[in-house]
């Protein structure tokens, strides 16, 4: 994002690229006030701030405040996802959990920390109470925020907190955990795996096991990404490259290639199915081209499942989304790169191990069961 905001070439005077105009007071008692009196807050993270500069202050200012706390899919990793406050994340335009959704219908007071409505799919914000902190403005179409101040994030948080605010809120230690639970059980099925395959699930969960914080992981879009959002605990704020709102599929391989080349030091891997592998498996020679190493891990399902499950819910035949089953690993050869393919979880651990000791661009082929997609809505 900072390179889209920046001058396209220096000023020709040699004059420093002009300043944000200074946030506007009254727009800031606004929200100030809104929050001062509101029973039951939650903050909602997304894109439209520094990543990496406003961090700190909203860990900070969520730490201080203990409000509960959801986060759009481009917001993984600002706000600490191991903490008690955070409840999951919502707006992959498909699977969004209700949870998550009713507890952001029982909240007075949503204060947007970066909240950009280009992430969110569904309607809830559209007559919420949403009081804004962003880097610029968030209205579009039918959606204006309650009350909105623009400026640098975290510097509009830090204010918050040295003019007073100290959370407090009505919302009980049982309810939150509750919603937590919720969220957790609506996303894991009820077995690891069957006889078609595994379960995605448990599949990113022994990714994750076998991985460090400083691990980035780049999602492809299709059925793997509402879970991958959700499942995947994104430890820092660079860690998780996901493209939501126009949601273009293809996205996973080459957003795997940039990260390795930007951070060659920090293991990298995109979470792509095997419909979107496809259709960006040349990409491989690029990788070899590059002298990159991330790890592919491929859900293979032989579907384009998402479309599966819009079919479904229209009680219609599924047409055009099954294909033949491909064998990457042999494909992923055939480029020159090294190819493997897990049949258990203890599998996927191992591939993985090997990967980390010995980097090098690996494509991991995992069989998948669509069938165990939990609570997966189109």
């Amino acid at each position: 994002a900072d390179v889209a905001v920046a001058p396209d070439r220096p000023a020709e005077s040699g004059s420093p690229w002009d300043p944000d105009p200074p946030p506007d007071d009254a727009a800031f008692d606004a929200v100030a006030a809104a929050l001062a009196r509101a029973r039951r807050p939650v903050a909602v993270i997304g894109t439209a701030l520094d990543r990496l500069g406003d961090t700190p202050q909203v860990r900070q200012f969520l730490a201080a405040s203990e409000l509960p706390v959801v986060t759009l899919p481009q917001g993984k990793g600002i706000a600490d996802e191991a903490s008690e406050a955070y409840i999951g994340a919502v707006g992959t335009a498909v699977g969004d959990t209700p949870h998550i959704v009713d507890l952001l219908g029982r909240s007075d007071c949503l204060i947007g920390i970066g909240f950009d409505p280009v992430e969110s799919g569904q309607s809830w914000h559209r007559n919420a109470p949403v009081y804004s902190l962003a880097a610029g403005p968030t209205g579009f179409g039918d959606y204006a925020p309650a009350a909105e101040c623009t400026g640098p994030v975290g510097a509009l948080l830090a204010r918050l907190l040295a003019d007073g605010y100290a959370g407090g809120t009505d919302w009980s230690g049982t309810e939150l955990a509750e919603a937590r639970a919720a969220v957790r059980k609506a996303m894991v099925p009820d077995r690891e795996g069957s006889g078609a395959g595994l379960s995605p699930y448990h599949v990113v969960a022994a990714l994750q096991d076998a991985l460090p914080d400083d691990a980035i992981l780049a999602t492809d879009v299709g059925a793997h990404k509402v879970m991958v959002t959700q499942a995947w605990q994104a430890a820092r704020p660079d860690g998780f490259l996901i493209t939501n709102g126009l949601s273009a599929m293809g996205y996973g391989v080459p957003a795997a290639l940039a990260a390795a080349t930007a951070h060659p030091d920090r293991p990298v891997l995109a979470v792509v199915g095997d419909g979107g592998f496809g259709m960006m498996v040349q990409e491989l020679e690029t990788a070899r081209r590059l002298g990159v190493a991330p790890l592919f891990v491929v859900f293979c399902d032989r579907a384009l499942s998402i479309i599966k499950v819009a079919q479904d819910e229209r009680r219609i035949p599924h047409r055009g989304v099954a294909f033949k089953p491909v064998d990457w690993a042999r494909v992923a050869e055939g480029f020159g790169v090294h190819g493997r393919a897990a049949e258990s979880l203890d599998d996927i651990q191992a591939a993985v191990t090997e990967w980390r000791s010995r980097p090098e661009p690996t494509v991991l082929a995992v069989p998948i069961d669509d069938s165990l997609y939990a609570g997966l809505t189109y």
